[in-house]
């Protein structure tokens, strides 16, 4: 199965914090007896080892804390009436008793914390079930398809938040959703929950991704007309607009078919080829068979950079920067498929002519015009988020090429994009994925994940602002390690429900 994990990690400032706490109550007792035996003539500090056990209780919370320290302060006690020949030894006893007076508070406190520790502990797990029935995580194969997923929430303990996400074999293919509300947190749940609910009816009842999206968009209507909070708010207000939205992109795949996608204000998915060949079939290099990245006269923008009709001018879009709503609908043609068996014809604008030749790739695949292993899915601008605007009557989906042998698809929320580090630099995905893969250590979906993941954590110091959600899919059934059985799920080809008995 895949995890959820969140984003809260123990940083070194951690650690040593917890670390200086637990030795406080022994350095208390070591500058207190060091005060005495060196300044003996100086005011008398002995009355402040007394303090000892509260600071290990508030400090660490650990009863054999506690003991120690307590422990210390009294043999500390008799080392120093021992070196003064017993001149104070009336205050040594009053200090001995309020030791041990306040070593006892504290046992009896630190055994109160341990009981509402397991309580905490309880609750947490009756916590995680419910997430975990909300965002259920995904087996290791869907119908045919290996995943692997991460979700990163922003709100610490907590395992969901304003992403989504959900894979579901149907009697169409396997189709997959990932979205994101406005927000983050525990605030959103509620729409999770209502958008959720309403794909995992509709992918199954609709027989095209238009249906099930029209649905998603019905049931959030009535989510945000019903909720508790706006239950008189229209979610198409006056100015067209609304104040809760969700992004979302629905994918439709079967093996050695075309994929379907229709995106609704969502960042595109990454097209990964893993043993160096792609391209045409995949991401922004062909609409109707024309070249559009590496395509003479064009700038090369940074890695990952989106290029071609999607962009005005000819120009790039950086990772991470969304269309406004007037910019949506720019294409939606479907892409033309490759045929292996004849080589591309050069396109009216140009083409790179440093493509390997075809046969050096896996069969059915074609050298990448541009020679980068990662692109994005599509350049066509994606609709309004759902939510904004009213869906239009017509709904097509985008048909691109199938996921071949070898590639692998990252779908992502646009957390991952926007994350940023101490110096508000945005996290590079697109150069992250192009290293992970120029290293050859990514072959599969949960090494994918794992390393964005690492990456990501890595540039933002462990601190997300933003949920993050990412999807990693390759065509074939995953590996099941060893003393393990696949899922059910996890079958050859997309085949209907069985009839109930």
């Amino acid at each position: 199965m895949n995890s959820h994990r969140t984003t809260h990690v123990p940083g070194r400032r951690t650690r040593a914090l917890r670390a200086a706490l637990i030795a406080l109550p022994g350095l208390w007792v070591l500058s207190v007896a060091g005060w005495e035996l060196l300044r003996p003539a100086g005011p008398d500090l002995t009355p402040l080892l007394a303090a000892a056990p509260a600071l290990a209780c508030a400090g660490s919370g650990r009863r054999c804390c506690v003991l120690v320290s307590g422990g210390g302060a009294l043999l500390a006690l008799a080392l120093l009436g021992f070196l003064d020949g017993g001149r104070a030894t009336g205050l040594h006893l009053g200090v001995s008793c309020a030791v041990v007076t306040a070593l006892v508070a504290a046992c009896l406190s630190t055994g109160r914390g341990r009981r509402l520790l397991r309580e905490l502990e309880r609750t947490r797990a009756v916590a995680v079930a419910a997430q975990q029935v909300l965002l259920r995580p995904l087996p290791a194969a869907v119908g045919g398809f290996a995943t692997a997923v991460r979700h990163l929430s922003a709100t610490r303990g907590a395992s969901v938040g304003g992403d989504l996400y959900e894979a579901l074999v149907t009697p169409y293919g396997v189709r997959i959703v990932v979205g994101d509300v406005r927000g983050h947190g525990l605030a959103a749940i509620g729409t999770v929950a209502a958008v959720l609910g309403c794909f995992r009816e509709a992918a199954h009842a609709e027989p095209d991704l238009a249906g099930v999206l029209r649905r998603l968009d019905r049931a959030l209507g009535r989510h945000l007309r019903e909720g508790p909070e706006e239950g008189d708010r229209d979610p198409y207000g006056p100015d067209g607009s609304a104040e809760e939205f969700v992004t979302v992109l629905l994918l439709e795949l079967r093996p050695d078919e075309e994929l379907s996608v229709l995106n609704c204000g969502h960042p595109w998915p990454y097209r990964l080829r893993t043993d160096g060949c792609g391209g045409r079939h995949g991401g922004v290099g062909t609409v109707d068979g024309e070249g559009l990245a590496g395509a003479a006269g064009a700038p090369a923008g940074p890695p990952g950079a989106r290029t071609g009709r999607g962009c005005r001018d000819g120009g790039t879009e950086q990772p991470g920067k969304r269309r406004g709503p007037g910019e949506m609908g720019r294409s939606n043609k479907p892409m033309a498929s490759p045929d292996p068996d004849k080589a591309p014809n050069p396109a009216p604008m140009g083409k790179a002519d440093d493509a390997a030749p075809a046969e050096e790739c896996e069969e059915g695949a074609v050298p990448p015009p541009g020679g980068s292993p990662v692109q994005p899915l599509s350049d066509a601008g994606p609709l309004p988020p759902l939510g904004a605007f009213p869906l239009p009557d017509r709904l097509p989906a985008e048909r691109l090429p199938p996921l071949r042998p070898g590639e692998l698809l990252l779908l992502h929320t646009d957390g991952a994009e926007d994350a940023r580090d101490a110096a508000r630099r945005f996290f590079p995905l697109a150069r992250t994925l192009e290293t992970a893969v120029s290293s050859g250590a990514v072959r599969t979906p949960e090494q994918l994940v794992d390393r964005v993941e690492a990456a990501l954590l890595r540039h933002t110091g462990g601190r997300l602002a933003d949920d993050v959600a990412l999807l990693a899919i390759r065509r074939g059934a995953a590996r099941v390690p060893s003393g393990r059985t696949a899922p059910e799920s996890a079958g050859g080809a997309v085949a209907p429900p069985a009839a109930a008995g």
